[in-house]
Protein backbone atom coordinates (compact mmCIF):
# COMPACT_ATOMS: atom_id res chain seq x y z
CA UNK A 1 0.00 0.00 0.00
CA UNK A 2 0.74 3.49 -0.33
CA UNK A 3 1.69 6.17 1.76
CA UNK A 4 1.58 9.95 1.64
CA UNK A 5 3.98 11.84 4.34
CA UNK A 6 3.86 15.14 5.23
CA UNK A 7 5.56 16.79 8.43
CA UNK A 8 6.30 19.89 10.07
CA UNK A 9 9.11 21.76 9.33
CA UNK A 10 12.09 21.51 12.22
CA UNK A 11 13.75 24.82 11.75
CA UNK A 12 13.73 28.20 9.07
CA UNK A 13 16.38 26.43 6.96
CA UNK A 14 13.52 23.50 6.85
CA UNK A 15 10.84 25.35 5.36
CA UNK A 16 12.41 25.71 1.80
CA UNK A 17 10.36 22.42 0.82
CA UNK A 18 7.40 21.98 3.75
CA UNK A 19 5.21 20.16 3.93
CA UNK A 20 7.32 17.65 2.92
CA UNK A 21 5.95 15.42 0.92
CA UNK A 22 6.79 11.77 1.01
CA UNK A 23 5.56 8.80 -0.76
CA UNK A 24 6.48 5.24 0.31
CA UNK A 25 5.17 1.76 -0.49
CA UNK A 26 4.67 -0.74 2.51
CA UNK A 27 2.95 -4.33 3.02
CA UNK A 28 -0.23 -4.45 2.61
CA UNK A 29 -0.89 -6.08 5.03
CA UNK A 30 1.14 -3.92 7.93
CA UNK A 31 -0.52 -2.74 11.06
CA UNK A 32 -0.69 1.20 11.83
CA UNK A 33 2.00 0.54 14.72
CA UNK A 34 4.69 -1.02 11.85
CA UNK A 35 4.11 1.70 9.82
CA UNK A 36 4.46 3.96 12.23
CA UNK A 37 7.78 1.74 13.47
CA UNK A 38 8.75 1.99 9.77
CA UNK A 39 8.53 5.76 9.23
CA UNK A 40 10.55 6.65 12.69
CA UNK A 41 13.58 3.80 11.77
CA UNK A 42 13.83 5.61 8.21
CA UNK A 43 15.40 9.01 7.27
CA UNK A 44 11.94 10.64 6.84
CA UNK A 45 12.42 12.31 10.71
CA UNK A 46 15.30 14.98 10.91
CA UNK A 47 17.83 14.68 13.42
CA UNK A 48 17.39 17.13 15.43
CA UNK A 49 19.96 18.11 18.33
CA UNK A 50 18.53 17.45 21.70
CA UNK A 51 15.40 15.24 21.59
CA UNK A 52 12.61 16.29 19.30
CA UNK A 53 9.00 14.93 19.87
CA UNK A 54 6.99 14.07 17.25
CA UNK A 55 3.19 13.03 16.99
CA UNK A 56 1.91 11.01 14.14
CA UNK A 57 -2.32 11.52 13.13
CA UNK A 58 -4.23 10.04 10.50
CA UNK A 59 -7.97 11.20 10.96
CA UNK A 60 -6.98 11.48 15.04
CA UNK A 61 -3.82 11.28 16.81
CA UNK A 62 -2.10 7.83 16.72
CA UNK A 63 1.60 7.62 18.68
CA UNK A 64 4.14 10.26 20.21
CA UNK A 65 7.86 9.81 19.33
CA UNK A 66 11.10 10.61 20.63
CA UNK A 67 14.77 10.68 19.27
CA UNK A 68 15.51 9.62 23.33
CA UNK A 69 12.66 6.78 23.18
CA UNK A 70 13.78 4.77 20.06
CA UNK A 71 10.37 3.88 19.22
CA UNK A 72 6.79 5.37 18.94
CA UNK A 73 4.18 4.47 21.48
CA UNK A 74 0.76 4.24 20.50
CA UNK A 75 -1.85 6.32 22.29
CA UNK A 76 -4.22 4.01 22.58
CA UNK A 77 -4.06 0.23 23.38
CA UNK A 78 -6.51 -0.67 20.84
CA UNK A 79 -4.98 -0.97 17.54
CA UNK A 80 -6.23 1.61 15.03
CA UNK A 81 -7.05 -0.71 12.03
CA UNK A 82 -5.31 0.40 8.47
CA UNK A 83 -8.78 0.80 7.18
CA UNK A 84 -9.68 3.94 9.86
CA UNK A 85 -6.61 5.54 8.52
CA UNK A 86 -6.85 8.73 6.43
CA UNK A 87 -7.28 8.41 2.34
CA UNK A 88 -7.28 10.10 -1.06
CA UNK A 89 -7.73 7.53 -3.45
CA UNK A 90 -4.11 7.44 -3.60
CA UNK A 91 -2.83 6.44 -0.32
CA UNK A 92 -2.79 6.36 3.39
CA UNK A 93 -2.70 10.28 4.72
CA UNK A 94 -0.15 10.75 7.77
CA UNK A 95 0.51 14.17 8.85
CA UNK A 96 3.85 13.98 11.50
CA UNK A 97 3.66 17.19 13.76
CA UNK A 98 7.18 18.68 14.95
CA UNK A 99 6.69 19.46 18.85
CA UNK A 100 10.10 20.30 19.40
CA UNK A 101 12.05 19.63 22.28
CA UNK A 102 8.75 19.80 24.85
CA UNK A 103 8.96 16.65 27.10
CA UNK A 104 7.32 13.81 24.76
CA UNK A 105 5.70 12.35 28.37
CA UNK A 106 3.79 15.86 27.99
CA UNK A 107 2.96 15.46 24.38
CA UNK A 108 2.09 12.12 24.81
CA UNK A 109 -0.74 12.44 27.74
CA UNK A 110 -2.21 15.63 26.25
CA UNK A 111 -3.24 13.82 23.08
CA UNK A 112 -4.02 10.63 24.91
CA UNK A 113 -6.43 12.85 26.72
CA UNK A 114 -7.89 14.47 23.88
CA UNK A 115 -11.08 14.21 22.21
CA UNK A 116 -10.51 12.86 18.50
CA UNK A 117 -12.77 15.47 17.18
CA UNK A 118 -11.80 18.63 19.15
CA UNK A 119 -8.74 17.78 16.72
Amino acid sequence: MKLKLTRDSVAAGDDADAPHFFDVVVSDDSTTEEIIEFVCEGSYLPKVVGSATWSFSSHKPLAVFAQKWGRPRMLSFIDCPVSDLATDGSGIRFHVNYHAQIEPEVVFEVLRRTKPNAI
